[in-house]
């Protein structure tokens, strides 16, 4: 009997040691950048099959579209309590708050333009340069925020963090000029820095994912990770900062 049951369980355990081993921490950047290859690998193999007609399908093709995410939500912004009422906006007011600074940066012409025109912004290089100029920043806040908790040599770094921004997410994202990118820069300096030593800066992290949830709503989710780690009263305040920017 004793060795029946020696049989059975020393599968299991290996069986379990390999998954502990696989979905170790430490072992979450190999996964990503096995997963990420493959991505990589598929999206070469059928744009050299597909050509030009692969981009229509995973992107807008008629390219009168692009950051219109961007461009569409500062028209909107740009006309006041009329977004909501008339458009249907459903972006809280933090968001078209960002969107409105952004308004000055933004030809007159394009803001008091007809929706149905709203592809002609794509004829002023001026429009152009703001939404490439805003995505370039916080891509590069991304790059930097990911490295600086990488673990590894240079070249690894390099290499899991090209990763991480060249996938099609992002990608899609970038084309559309979403404030999602914004969004999902807040959420990662939480995730790094809710537990950190520095009081400062973990308070300084509840007070992004507060500022994402209020752009977002949905990365509110993050905030169950305060308290699975029992960490109440700052999931207390983190809801406090919520509440207020929300409104």
């Amino acid at each position: 009997m004793k060795n029946n049951e020696k049989t059975v369980s020393e599968p299991a355990m290996k069986k379990q040691g390999f998954l502990d081993f696989l979905f170790s921490r430490n072992r979450a950047p190999l996964l990503f950048c096995v997963a990420m290859f493959f991505s990589w690998y598929l999206f070469f193999f059928y744009s050299i099959i597909q050509g030009d007609s692969y981009y229509r399908i995973i992107l807008f093709g008629s390219g009168e579209d692009t950051f219109m995410d961007f461009y569409n939500s500062c028209r909107d912004a740009s006309r006041g309590m009329e977004c909501y009422t008339l458009r249907g906006v459903i972006y809280p007011p933090l968001a078209n708050l960002f969107y409105i600074v952004c308004c000055p940066f933004i030809t007159d012409k394009y803001l008091n333009t007809s929706f149905i025109n709203n592809h002609k912004i794509m004829t002023t290089p001026s429009n152009i340069m703001v939404c490439v100029m805003i995505t370039l920043v916080i891509v590069c806040f991304l790059v930097m925020l990911y490295s600086s908790v990488l673990k590894g040599n240079k070249y690894y770094k390099i290499i899991v963090t090209m990763l991480f921004i060249i996938n099609y997410p992002v990608v899609y994202a970038i084309e559309r000029g979403n404030i999602i990118l914004l969004a999902f820069l807040l959420v990662l300096f939480f995730v790094f820095n809710y537990d950190s030593e520095n009081k400062y800066i973990s308070e300084f992290a509840c007070i992004c994912l507060a500022i994402s949830a209020a752009i977002k709503i949905y990365p509110a989710l993050f905030g169950i990770m305060l308290i699975l780690s029992k960490r109440y009263k700052q999931a207390i305040r983190t809801v406090v900062y919520g509440i207020l920017l929300f409104f």
